[in-house]
């Protein structure tokens, strides 16, 4: 169907962080043709937090690390002073 949504193909063999030293060789390995590299997370709540970490970890288990996928976040004023989860600023 045409919702917007961008399918995306499970690999035909499981793949370990041992396989793959970037994100462009998990693409090529699995038939992708883009690799991926950053995210907008145009959401708040829980529900971006839950994404962010579900993405991290998977990161972590690909490549063995977790900041493969970088994100950009969209916030509203409410969230800076709220010093939301999801906005923080990574670790250098």
């Amino acid at each position: 169907s045409g919702c917007g949504k961008t399918r995306v193909r499970a690999p035909q063999t499981m793949a370990t962080k041992e396989n793959f030293g970037s994100v462009q060789e998990y693409v090529d390995f699995t038939g992708g043709t883009k690799a991926i590299q950053k995210v907008l997370i145009a959401n708040n709540g829980a529900g971006a937090v839950k994404a962010i970490r579900s993405i991290r970890r998977w990161a972590y288990e690909m490549f063995g690390n977790e900041r493969m996928i970088s994100f950009v976040v969209m916030a509203t004023p409410e969230d800076m002073r709220a010093n939301a989860e999801y906005v923080h600023k990574p670790p250098p």
